[in-house]
């Protein structure tokens, strides 16, 4: 397996620039056909010489093309088994697979590589049906929209005006005799470079190119063709291509029919979906196996795959075509074991010219060419090879990029991935957009940390504070009086021995005998302890060798590990911080010492020439910019009108009021407020018959447009920021750990301190403005004096505009005073700090819905899984929250469901999630037991502030907004709520990490109107179904060692459904005790224990017709609630016109 290098007359194989070190893993083999007739019929129509004669079919492996075939078995086998990749002995289909297409050509090429590469071995050629073509290699179009239609010619078209042909043109031309062609007398056309070439894309057919290029593209395959088979050189286009630059003329035909019919992006990219999927998934499975697999179709699928994995432009040696018959393009994956790590070498393996013409026999010592190919983007080293980890990732990148658009439009609140996944064989979990572990680490700081601590166990010495009393006297006492636990003991004991003495007066035992007994009890003891340490020294001794497995051994978790990595990066960001911190601090003091006053005099300076410059080109002083400005900051930067924009602005301002009266100028003020308001208005109405029309046209499907795909507004600042972040910190990557901080401060030296520089400057200019204002009004006033003097009257200058001070949450200022009134909020033990996750939430998702929401025209929307919510709880509240900065900012969330169906399970997983302190404001335990509950409630958000993230909670908000109060439910005083509690949510800051979350049982009885408008965002909790119920069941008894692994829990999941979660898991819990876990070795756990139970809860599930009614609530509260109902009426209409097409069809 190791690699050598053979030099063979300037040829290199496909091993020659590999190290030693690394052994052949995997290799795909992409082969085109090899040696065939020529594929046109009309050659007799485009020249009137005589053509050659061939004697197979038209597009039919020739025998030569038989051998040649052979030839490139021989020589691959040779290869792959030197290399150790292929047995000496006949592989299995796990060592090489063979697939081909359903042409003849194909199958007869893979044929004949598997007889001479591999003789007497029995080796199937797989292929589907010959009758029809393979998906996987027929180069058709597959996108049906006509968007993609038009780009794609227009992307055709953009190629056809850069290529030059017209001296091809002329040569073919010349060589054909074209004008006097049937072609040219016939049709009349007769000049190759005026005439014109038609492109056409449909769905289901081949791009399309006719006319002169088309022809010429045939003409030159058929003298391809006859110099490849031999025929004599007066035969091959007439004895008129005999020299190399003949061939390099008429060859640009060749090379630009191609590049305009299957090398464009979009075409490519579509054409080649079914074959770049196969061979993904062939590298991105773990088990490299096949580890050959040879794949057999034609030119376009070479040029398709090209172009979609972006290689870049290469030449062939010895070889006029660039995809020449019988070559074949070889993905290795080559592995190093000693560094771990893969990479990626792509050669491209042809025969020259002369070899096919003069059927050479390759082998080790006479190979054939060898070209090496490069991804652009994945870099190869001198030796051809490049990371396997970023070939990888360009493959998932890519196969996502080459699907269609997930959802055109779906009117739901749950988007789902199409079979995108089913391809890259994953699923759904593993796309999971994964929490950071910094969130918990970094959520609060230290001091915070320690002063909640505080404030809890404060509050929890005034709860449970003693209260002094006298000792009362052991006779009025109880049993023992209040002796402590030692005299309790001594006690006991005395008692115990009197009573032994007691008992064994009429006893005598002599005293050696009983010495005698302990001793024997205690050296067998002795000895059985040894035994047993003796057998658990063994025990460890096997399972660190390997010789026993270790039942304790706890494999390592996805989480576990990613956690650890955050934990190591959270260090090094610490020691990093520590070194910025303490050089930027001795920076600071340097640039101060040495550059402060200097900065100082140069502002000064700088404000002295703006004002002569005012004064001198104006006339007068400036107006000084205002400190909301940024003060003299904005001349600077330019924001500051310019002399020559103060003139023009007071130009137009002398002719807009020249003969004007104030009244006149207000009336058009008012006029152009109003001729804003129809402008706007007019905006709106077009906007609306825009809709009307794009609605009418998705009434039916021949006129609907289609999705119209939305550009991103965030992906060239995410581009920018990446570019700036690998070009600020690519050497990080280069850096040890332990010396990270110090070099990488070295590195951002500059950069520190001129940051610094531009703080030190904005601190110094605060005090140069307030200086120079100061100047600016003793020169205005100097200024009038002189103007006094002359006799002339001072003219009243208009004042710049002031801006608007945006607003700025004030800090808040933790003291003593705030936490003394925040005292009363943790005495009501309402504050605490849960610990559950969000992966405690079992469930699936829903799969089927993707299915149903694209279903034209009965689309449907079923309720979503327990895992799509897990999903939704974690950006619409752990990420919403503010804790992520880019997310969506939900100020208050409410979870809509039935009751006891896990709703408040839901919440405690938010907050833990979160790192979060979780403050309960239930009626039952804040307005039913405060006796001003409209004072203590703005504590409540005062705290969820500064001890923040924080989740503030209400279990059945609808208490508060209720229509009318039930008199078992008026002792809550829940109502008194109703005003304050959403302005108080209204207030929450963007910037605090604070979210309110409520839970609703009950909405009917609720004002919908109030009560919907106070959230940003309703999430309905779906009715526990089987799938949900089954993961819990499972992840539940896994838990246990002694329950079986394959314990069936179908019966239960189906039972249970529509129990809300709650129940199940109460009834799991009464089931599921200590002592029944420990029995399940004696009696195996059947699933009928859990009905008795059920029973005895008195309980009843949520039916279908119940469930409905949340459903049918949640929509028509919802945002989505009028586009949902225009979708039902395109619908209805789309299913009319297809009704109407069924029988059109029929007939």
């Amino acid at each position: 397996m190791r690699l050598k290098l053979f030099h063979v007359i300037n040829l290199v194989t496909l091993c020659s620039v590999v190290q030693s070190k690394l052994t052949l893993k995997q290799v795909v083999i992409l082969n085109r056909h090899s040696l065939r007739t020529p594929l046109s019929k009309n050659l007799n129509q485009v020249s009137p010489k005589v053509w050659p004669k061939w004697t197979d079919k038209p597009g039919y492996l020739t025998a030569k093309g038989s051998r040649l075939a052979g030839y490139m078995g021989t020589y691959f086998a040779a290869w792959l088994k030197k290399e150790g990749v292929l047995p000496t002995k006949c592989p299995t289909e796990d060592d090489l697979y063979v697939y081909s297409n359903t042409m003849e050509r194909t199958l007869s090429s893979a044929q004949s590589f598997i007889e001479k590469g591999f003789p007497n071995c029995k080796i199937e050629v797989h292929h589907i049906n010959i009758n029809i073509p393979d998906p996987l290699f027929t180069p058709i179009i597959h996108n049906t929209s006509a968007a993609f239609r038009e780009d794609a010619l227009d992307e055709m078209q953009d190629v056809l005006n850069t290529v030059h042909l017209n001296q091809a043109y002329d040569a073919i031309s010349t060589i054909l005799d074209y004008k006097n062609s049937r072609f040219c007398k016939v049709d009349k056309k007769c000049d190759l470079v005026r005439d014109k070439n038609r492109k056409n894309i449909t769905p289901g057919h081949k791009p399309g190119l006719a006319g002169p290029l088309k022809i010429c593209n045939e003409v030159i395959d058929a003298f391809l063709m006859q110099n490849y088979e031999g025929f004599p050189t007066k035969d091959v286009a007439w004895g008129q291509l005999a020299d190399a630059s003949a061939w390099q003329t008429v060859m640009t035909l060749n090379r630009a029919y191609h590049n305009v019919t299957y090398n464009t992006s979009l075409v490519a990219k579509d054409v080649s979906e079914p074959l770049v999927k196969y061979i993904s998934n062939i590298f991105l499975k773990d088990d490299n196996k096949p580890k050959v697999t040879l794949l057999v179709g034609h030119d376009a699928n070479l040029y398709t795959v090209f172009r979609t994995l972006g290689v870049k432009a290469y030449t062939l040696q010895k070889q006029n075509e660039i995809t020449p018959v019988g070559s074949a393009v070889v993905f290795q994956k080559w592995r190093d074991d000693e560094a771990k790590k893969a990479y990626l070498k792509i050669d491209y393996v042809y025969q020259s010219t002369d070899q096919l013409r003069h059927s050479t026999i390759l082998s080790l010592e006479t190979p054939p060419m060898v070209k090496t190919l490069e991804l652009k983007k994945c870099k190869i080293d001198k030796n051809g090879l490049c990371s396997w980890e970023d070939f990888q990732k360009f493959l998932t990148n890519l196969l996502y990029e080459l699907r269609n658009e997930l959802v055109h439009l779906i009117v739901n609140d749950y988007i789902y991935v199409d079979d995108a996944l089913i391809t890259l064989r994953k699923t759904p979990f593993d796309i999971e957009i994964i929490i950071p572990y910094h969130f918990p680490l970094e959520s609060r700081p230290d001091t915070m940390e320690h002063l909640l601590q505080t404030m809890w166990s404060d509050a929890y010495r005034r709860k449970t504070c003693p209260k002094k009393v006298e000792p009362e006297s052991h006779s009025e006492g109880g049993l023992f009086g209040d002796d402590s636990e030692a005299q309790l003991r001594q006690r006991v004991k005395e008692s115990s021995v009197e009573v032994i003495q007691e008992e064994s007066v009429h006893t005598i035992i002599p005293e050696e005998f009983i010495q005698s007994n302990i001793i024997q009890k205690h050296e067998r003891f002795r000895k059985v302890m040894e035994l047993k340490r003796l057998h658990a020294k063994e025990v460890k001794r096997d399972i660190k060798l390997g010789l026993l497995p270790d039942p304790f051994r706890e494999r390592p978790l996805f989480e576990d590990e990613n956690n650890k990595m955050y934990e190591r990066k959270r260090n090094i960001r610490q020691k990093i911080n520590e070194v910025y911190l303490k050089e930027m601090e001795r920076e600071k003091t340097r640039l101060i010492v040495y550059k402060k006053d200097n900065q100082i005099d140069d502002i000064t300076d700088h404000v002295r020439a703006w004002f002569r410059e005012w004064f001198y080109g104006y006339g007068f002083f400036p107006t000084y910019p205002y400190e909301v400005e940024g003060g003299t900051i904005m001349v600077i930067r330019g924001a500051y009108p310019t002399i020559q924009e103060k003139v023009i602005e007071d130009e137009k301002y002398l002719a807009a009021t020249k003969g004007k009266t104030k009244e006149m100028l207000n009336a058009e003020k008012k006029q152009a407020k109003a001729d804003a308001l129809l402008k706007a208005q007019a905006a709106k109405e077009q906007e609306k018959k825009e809709a009307e029309a794009l609605f009418k046209l998705r009434c039916s499907p021949l006129s609907d447009p289609g999705y119209q795909i939305q550009t991103s507004g965030v992906t060239g600042q995410v581009i920018e920021a990446l570019q700036k972040y690998r070009a600020s910190w690519s050497i990080y990557d280069t850096l040890p750990p332990d010396q990270s901080a110090d070099t990488i401060y070295g590195f951002m030296k500059p950069f520190l301190t001129e940051d610094l520089m531009s703080h030190m400057h904005a601190e110094c200019r605060l005090y140069v403005d307030e200086l120079m204002k100061l100047d600016l009004k003793l020169l205005i006033k100097a200024h009038q004096q002189m103007y006094k003097a002359v006799g002339w009257k001072y003219p009243k200058l208009r004042p710049r505009p002031k801006p608007r001070v945006p607003p700025v949450p004030k800090p808040l200022k933790i003291k003593d005073d705030l936490l003394q009134g925040l005292e009363e909020v943790f005495d009501l033990g309402i504050i605490t700090k849960p610990k559950s996750k969000l992966k405690e939430i079992y469930g699936d998702y829903n799969y089927a819905a993707y299915d149903f929401n694209l279903r034209d025209p009965d689309a449907k929307f079923p309720s979503p899984g327990y895992a799509d919510v897990r999903r939704r709880l974690k950006l619409s509240c752990v990420f919403g929250s503010g804790i992520e900065p880019g997310a969506t900012r939900n100020k208050a969330v409410m979870i809509l469901g039935p009751v006891r169906n896990g709703k408040s399970f839901l919440v405690d997983a938010v907050a833990g999630e979160m790192n979060a302190v979780k403050i309960d404001i239930t009626p039952e335990v804040f307005s039913a037991v405060v006796d001003k509950p409209l004072k203590v409630l703005p504590q409540v958000f005062i705290a969820a502030r500064v001890f923040q993230p924080s989740v503030i909670y209400m279990r059945n908000i609808e208490r508060v907004f209720c229509k009318k109060v039930q008199p078992q439910d008026k002792y809550l005083n829940a109502t008194q709520l109703k005003t304050l509690l959403p302005k108080l949510v209204k207030q929450i800051v963007p910037e605090d990490k604070v979210i309110f979350i409520a839970t609703c049982s009950d909405p009917f009885v609720a004002q919908a109107k109030p009560l919907v408008s106070m959230f940003s965002e309703i999430i309905l909790v779906p009715r526990t179904d089987y799938a949900s119920l089954r993961s819990f069941f499972y992840y539940k008894f896994q838990g246990i060692r002694s329950m079986p692994r394959d314990y069936c829990v179908q019966a239960l999941a189906q039972v249970l459904q529509g129990y809300g979660f709650g129940a199940v898991i109460e009834l799991y819990d009464k089931v599921m005790t200590a002592d029944r876990i420990v029995r399940l070795n004696i009696t195996p756990l059947s699933p009928a224990e859990f009905l008795q139970p059920l029973f005895e809860m008195e309980i009843e599930s949520i039916s279908l017709e119940d469930y409905q009614e949340y459903v049918n609530f949640f929509i028509q509260n919802s945002p989505l609630s009028k586009e949902r109902a225009e979708f039902e009426t395109i619908n209805v209409y789309r299913a009319v016109v297809y009704k109407k097409l069924a029988k059109d069809k029929k007939k």
